[in-house]
Protein backbone atom coordinates (compact mmCIF):
# COMPACT_ATOMS: atom_id res chain seq x y z
CA UNK A 1 0.00 0.00 0.00
CA UNK A 2 1.16 3.51 -0.73
CA UNK A 3 0.10 7.52 -0.39
CA UNK A 4 0.12 9.20 -4.00
CA UNK A 5 2.54 11.93 -3.58
CA UNK A 6 -1.00 14.46 -4.21
CA UNK A 7 -2.78 12.65 -1.24
CA UNK A 8 0.57 13.73 1.20
CA UNK A 9 0.80 17.15 0.13
CA UNK A 10 -3.37 17.61 1.04
CA UNK A 11 -2.89 15.99 3.89
CA UNK A 12 0.81 18.07 5.06
CA UNK A 13 -1.67 21.25 4.19
CA UNK A 14 -4.59 19.97 6.22
CA UNK A 15 -2.18 19.14 8.92
CA UNK A 16 -3.61 15.75 9.12
CA UNK A 17 -1.24 13.17 10.39
CA UNK A 18 -3.31 10.20 11.00
CA UNK A 19 -5.48 8.18 8.97
CA UNK A 20 -7.92 4.63 10.10
CA UNK A 21 -8.88 2.14 7.39
CA UNK A 22 -12.24 0.79 8.59
CA UNK A 23 -14.05 -2.05 5.92
CA UNK A 24 -17.74 -0.97 5.87
CA UNK A 25 -20.60 -3.73 4.74
CA UNK A 26 -22.88 -2.83 1.83
CA UNK A 27 -25.84 -5.59 1.48
CA UNK A 28 -28.09 -5.66 -0.85
CA UNK A 29 -30.89 -8.59 -1.71
CA UNK A 30 -28.64 -10.97 -3.28
CA UNK A 31 -25.17 -10.26 -2.08
CA UNK A 32 -22.76 -8.91 0.63
CA UNK A 33 -19.78 -6.39 -0.16
CA UNK A 34 -16.92 -5.54 1.84
CA UNK A 35 -15.56 -1.99 1.04
CA UNK A 36 -12.61 0.13 2.51
CA UNK A 37 -12.78 3.27 3.31
CA UNK A 38 -10.45 5.81 4.59
CA UNK A 39 -10.90 8.06 8.27
CA UNK A 40 -9.45 11.09 9.03
CA UNK A 41 -7.94 10.65 12.12
CA UNK A 42 -7.32 7.87 14.65
CA UNK A 43 -11.10 7.03 15.00
CA UNK A 44 -11.33 3.90 16.38
CA UNK A 45 -10.37 2.29 19.80
CA UNK A 46 -7.01 0.78 20.66
CA UNK A 47 -8.25 -2.76 20.97
CA UNK A 48 -9.61 -2.81 17.57
CA UNK A 49 -6.22 -1.45 15.60
CA UNK A 50 -4.17 -4.76 14.30
CA UNK A 51 -1.70 -2.74 12.30
CA UNK A 52 -0.22 0.96 11.83
CA UNK A 53 2.01 1.85 9.17
CA UNK A 54 4.04 5.29 8.85
CA UNK A 55 4.56 6.93 5.36
CA UNK A 56 6.69 9.83 6.24
CA UNK A 57 4.79 11.78 8.60
CA UNK A 58 1.32 10.32 8.24
CA UNK A 59 0.41 7.41 10.90
CA UNK A 60 -2.41 4.83 8.98
CA UNK A 61 -4.56 2.74 11.43
CA UNK A 62 -5.96 -0.49 10.42
CA UNK A 63 -8.91 -2.11 12.09
CA UNK A 64 -10.05 -5.21 12.08
CA UNK A 65 -10.44 -6.84 8.96
CA UNK A 66 -8.09 -4.26 6.94
CA UNK A 67 -5.56 -6.69 6.87
CA UNK A 68 -6.05 -7.67 3.79
CA UNK A 69 -5.02 -4.03 2.62
CA UNK A 70 -1.63 -3.22 4.41
CA UNK A 71 0.23 -4.32 1.76
CA UNK A 72 -2.05 -3.68 -1.63
CA UNK A 73 -3.65 -0.43 -2.36
CA UNK A 74 -3.04 2.94 -2.85
CA UNK A 75 -4.57 6.22 -1.03
CA UNK A 76 -5.33 8.69 -3.52
CA UNK A 77 -7.01 12.06 -3.48
CA UNK A 78 -10.16 12.84 -6.03
CA UNK A 79 -11.57 16.11 -6.88
CA UNK A 80 -15.00 16.58 -7.65
CA UNK A 81 -16.01 20.21 -8.37
CA UNK A 82 -14.43 21.97 -5.31
CA UNK A 83 -14.77 19.30 -3.10
CA UNK A 84 -11.27 16.82 -2.47
CA UNK A 85 -12.09 13.37 -1.25
CA UNK A 86 -9.35 10.57 -0.06
CA UNK A 87 -10.07 7.71 -1.90
CA UNK A 88 -8.66 4.46 -1.36
CA UNK A 89 -7.85 2.45 -4.96
CA UNK A 90 -7.26 -1.19 -4.66
CA UNK A 91 -4.66 -2.66 -6.59
CA UNK A 92 -6.59 -4.69 -8.80
CA UNK A 93 -8.63 -2.17 -9.98
CA UNK A 94 -6.47 0.69 -10.21
CA UNK A 95 -3.85 -1.38 -12.59
CA UNK A 96 -6.21 -1.59 -15.27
Amino acid sequence: MHITEKAKKYLQEKSIQELTIVEITMRSCCSTEFIPRIILGKKIRKEEIVDIKKFDDIKVYFSRNTEKYMNSGIIDIRTFGNIKALNFLEKSISDT
